[in-house]
């Protein structure tokens, strides 16, 4: 069901809310109503019947993944199988990478560089989202 549905904190004021899979579109925070006229705030000049927001389904992403890009001084050269493990191992370890704990995501793509000019190692992950793909915030 899409229907969205208003709610009541008090006498005066209400907010509105959709049913699960669904977002509110065109609304604010809460309504209140005029104690002297009556009237809640909804009703406005450009909402002179205090039309009701509307609620639109929530559409999940058919794929999430974020591109991580890095770099790390460094005077020599690395293996860059060795670093990517040791990269998302302690990322792991920090509680920075909590999707792939949770097998959420996966690390993958690694690849690295080493600029021996600047000495400095430019490094690439990806992290695909693969639980979920509704939660916007499992790669934040």
């Amino acid at each position: 069901s899409s229907g969205i549905n208003a709610e009541y904190g008090d006498s005066s004021t209400a907010y509105y809310e959709c049913d699960y899979g669904y977002k509110l579109i065109g609304s604010q925070k809460n309504y209140t109503c005029d104690k002297l006229t009556g009237v809640w705030s909804i009703v406005t000049s450009d909402n002179p019947n205090g039309t009701p927001p509307t609620c639109q389904e929530l559409q999940p992403a058919k794929t999430r993944e974020a591109d991580v890009r890095m770099a790390i001084s460094s005077g020599s050269p690395v293996d860059c199988t060795v670093l990517g493990v040791a990269l998302q191992t302690s990322l792991e370890d920090e509680n920075a990478l909590l999707c792939t704990i949770t097998d959420s995501c996966t690390f993958s793509d690694f690849t690295c560089e080493h600029d021996s000019q600047n000495n400095v190692i430019s490094m690439e992950f990806v992290l695909n989202q693969i639980y979920n793909l509704m939660d916007k915030n499992i790669l934040d």
